[in-house]
C-alpha cells in the first residue's frame, strides 16, 4: 500500500473516532446548538491540513537537463553540452564536471532534472533504476576493436561438446580461437563479413574449467585471451528408447554410437509380421513413454505405431519427453498427416540434395576433436586436411514457421529442425546416410551430428542454475535472478562471504544484486545446494564490458523516454510542507479553544 493512501486511511478513522467522542460528549455537556456542527466540521478539517503538511502537493517546475558523463565521454562533446554537467566514477577525471558517486545522488541535489543526457558508453547497472519517469536520450559511440559479443554455456555434461558463438568488432580479416584448458587449440574459425563466429569445445572430466579464447587481427597479432568459464558437471544419464521399422546401416551405427556414448537404451526394431527385435516392446501408454528422456524413431516406425500409441507418445510429448523423427526416404502422405499431429508438418519435398562438412587441416585441432585415441584405434594425424565423405538429406523442410534450425559447426546445410510443443521438444531429422562418417573412421562429426540432436531434444537432465543478466564483472553491480526460496549466499575465493538481500520488486524472478571485488571462481550457497561461477576482472575485455552498457543504456533509453512521454506532464517536484503545518495548527488550536471554553453563568 503506498504511504500517501496508508496516511489518508489512518486520519480517517481518527476522524470517525473523534466524531464519536463528541456525540457522546454533547449527550453529557450540553451546550449551544451552534458549537457540536462547528466542531464536527474542524475534525476533517484538522485532518485535511495534515495529511497536506506530510503529503504536500507537488509543483510543476521548469524541465532541466542533466549531462551525464560516463566511461569514454570525450571532451569536445562535454564542452559541447549545457546545462548541468556531472561526471560518474567511470568518467575520465580530466573533464570540467562535477563529481558524484552515482546518478541517484546526482538526481538529489538537482530535483528539477527532468531529462537525461548521457555522454560515453552508457550508464553502469548501479545507475539505471535512477532514470526511471524521465527521458533519457544517449547516442551509443562507437564499439571499440575486438570481442563485442559472447554467448557460451555456464555448464556442461563431461563427453558432450558446447558451441561458443559471439563477434568481433573491427578486426576484418582476424580469426578466433578457443583453446583448451592445457592451452591446445581446440577449434578455430575465420570471421565472416560482420565479424560473426561459431566454435565448438568439448568438455572432458568433471570439473571447473576455463577455455581460453584467442582473438588474432589479421596480422597475426594476438588480444589478451577472454576466459569462457564452464562447469563441467556429471547429470542423470539420459534414457532414450530406439525403433526402427527395419534394420539398415544408420539405425545399427546410430545404437553404436548411444552405447559407446553411455545413454540408457531400449531398442525395438520391426521386422514384419508384427515381429520385433531388441530389448522387448517398447511402451504403449503415456506413463511408459515419459519414462524416456527422448525417444528417436524413424518415419516407418511412426506408421506402424497405431494410433493409441500415438496419441501416448503425444501425451508424453507434451509432458517433457523430447520426440526425434529421422526420415530415410519419401515420406507418404499418411505419416505427413502423422506428423502434423505430433506437431512436425512438413513442407514439399524436393528430393534429396548433398551435405557438406568443413575440412579440419589442423591436426592439433582433429586431435582435441577425437581424443588421443586407444592402443586398438590410435589417432591418425593423417586424417587432417581430409574431406569427409559427402552426405545426402532429404530436401524436406518443416511447415511451421517457428520452427528452430539445429545449429552444427562446420557445415551451412540445415538437415534438422526442432519446436516445442508443451514442456517437450519435436524434431526432424533429414540425413540420409550419416554412418558413412563412421565408416571412413570420422566417427568424432558422426557422433558431434547426434551428440547435437540429443542435447536439443532430451529432456534436461541437470537442475536449473540461478542466472545472471550479463556476464558478471569484479567492481560492477552484479543481479542474479531465480535463486532459491532459502536464504542465499555468495563464497568470494578468499572466502568471505556476501548475504543477497531479495528485490521485492522483482515478484517471482526472486532476483537480488551484489557487488563482486575479486575476479575467479566463486560459488552461491543456498540450503544444502551450491552453484559455482566465474567473475571476470574489472579491465578483461573491455569491448564486451562497452557493448553491454551500450545495449542496456538503449534498451533504457527506449523506456524512459516511453515513460516520459506517457506521464504527458511537466516536470513537478515536491511542495513545501511549512504553510500547511501553520494552517493546521491554527485550526487545532481554534478546535482545542472551543471544546475546552465553557458557557458564561
Amino acid at each position: 500500500m503506498n504511504p500517501d493512501i496508508a496516511l489518508a486511511l489512518v486520519l480517517a478513522l481518527a476522524v470517525l473516532v473523534a466524531w464519536v467522542r463528541l456525540l457522546f460528549w454533547q449527550r453529557r455537556v450540553p451546550g449551544p446548538r451552534w458549537k457540536l456542527p462547528v466542531l464536527l466540521l474542524l475534525q476533517p478539517l484538522c485532518a485535511g491540513l495534515l495529511y497536506l503538511t506530510f503529503m504536500p502537493p507537488r509543483l510543476a517546475v521548469e524541465a532541466g537537463t542533466m549531462t551525464v558523463l560516463t566511461a569514454g565521454a570525450d571532451a569536445p562533446a562535454v564542452q559541447a553540452a549545457g546545462g548541468i554537467v556531472v561526471a560518474l566514477p567511470e568518467a575520465p577525471r580530466t573533464l570540467d564536471a562535477e563529481p558524484v558517486p552515482d546518478l541517484a545522488t546526482a538526481l538529489r541535489r538537482h530535483p528539477d532534472t527532468a531529462r537525461l543526457q548521457v555522454l560515453g558508453q552508457g550508464l553502469d547497472p548501479r545507475d539505471r533504476e535512477a532514470v526511471r519517469g524521465r527521458a533519457l536520450g544517449f547516442e551509443p559511440p562507437p564499439l571499440p576493436p575486438g570481442l563485442v559479443e559472447l554467448h557460451a554455456p555456464a555448464r556442461a555434461a563431461p563427453g558432450t561438446a558446447f558451441d561458443v558463438h559471439g563477434r568481433i568488432n573491427a578486426m576484418e580479416g582476424g580469426q578466433v580461437r578457443l583453446l583448451d584448458p592445457a592451452g591446445q587449440v581446440v577449434d578455430a574459425a575465420e570471421l565472416d563479413a560482420a565479424g560473426a563466429f561459431h566454435l565448438r569445445g568439448y568438455a572432458r572430466a568433471p570439473g571447473l574449467a576455463i577455455f581460453p579464447l584467442q582473438v588474432l587481427d589479421a596480422d597475426g597479432r594476438e588480444a589478451d585471451p577472454v576466459p569462457v568459464p564452464l562447469e563441467v558437471v556429471a547429470g542423470p544419464t539420459p534414457r532414450v528408447l530406439l525403433l526402427a521399422g527395419a534394420p539398415g546401416p544408420e539405425f545399427r551405427h546410430l545404437r553404436r554410437w548411444a552405447e559407446d556414448a553411455g545413454l540408457e537404451l531400449h531398442v525395438e526394431v520391426a521386422v514384419g509380421r508384427g515381429v520385433g527385435l531388441g530389448d522387448g516392446p517398447a511402451p504403449s501408454t503415456a506413463e511408459g513413454f515419459a519414462e524416456y528422456d527422448l525417444v528417436i524413431l524413424d518415419e516407418r516406425a511412426l506408421g506402424t505405431l497405431g494410433a493409441a500409441r500415438r496419441s501416448a507418445l503425444a501425451q508424453a510429448l507434451d509432458a517433457g519427453t523430447g520426440v526425434l523423427v529421422r526420415l530415410g526416404g519419401a515420406v507418404p502422405a499418411a505419416v505427413r498427416a502423422q506428423l502434423a499431429d505430433l506437431g512436425m508438418a512438413l513442407g514439399d519435398d524436393g528430393g534429396t540434395a548433398p551435405v557438406d562438412l568443413a575440412v579440419i587441416a589442423d591436426a592439433g585441432v582433429l586431435r582435441a576433436r577425437m581424443g588421443p585415441g586407444s592402443a586398438d584405434a590410435p589417432f591418425d594425424p593423417a586424417l587432417a586436411d581430409q574431406a569427409a565423405p559427402e552426405l545426402l538429406r532429404r530436401a524436406v523442410q518443416p511447415g511451421a514457421v517457428d520452427a528452430v534450425p539445429m545449429s552444427v559447426p562446420g557445415t551451412d546445410a540445415v538437415f534438422a529442425w526442432w519446436r516445442a510443443r508443451g514442456r517437450g521438444r519435436i524434431g526432424l531429422w533429414t540425413l540420409l546416410d550419416s554412418h558413412r562418417l563412421a565408416l571412413a573412421g570420422r566417427g568424432d562429426l558422426h557422433g558431434g551430428l547426434w551428440s547435437a540432436a540429443v542435447a536439443s531434444l532430451a529432456r534436461p537432465a541437470l537442475e536449473d542454475a540461478p542466472g545472471f543478466e550479463s556476464m558478471p564483472r569484479a567492481g560492477r553491480r552484479t543481479p542474479v535472478c531465480g535463486l532459491p526460496e532459502e536464504e542465499a549466499t555468495i563464497s568470494a575465493p578468499d572466502g568471505t562471504r556476501t548475504v543477497l538481500q531479495l528485490d521485492p520488486a522483482a515478484g517471482p524472478g526472486r532476483c537480488a544484486a551484489f557487488w563482486p571485488q575479486a575476479d575467479g571462481w566463486h560459488r552461491l550457497h543456498a540450503g544444502d545446494r551450491s552453484w559455482p561461477f566465474h567473475i571476470l576482472a574489472a579491465d578483461a575485455a573491455p569491448g564486451l564490458a562497452a557493448a553491454e552498457l551500450r545495449e542496456g543504456t538503449v534498451r533504457l533509453a527506449g523506456e524512459g523516454g516511453t515513460a516520459a512521454a506517457a506521464a504527458g506532464s511537466t516536470p513537478t517536484r515536491r511542495g513545501p510542507s511549512w504553510p500547511w503545518f501553520l494552517a493546521w495548527l491554527a485550526a487545532s488550536g481554534l478546535l482545542w479553544w472551543l471544546e475546552r471554553r465553557r458557557p458564561a453563568r
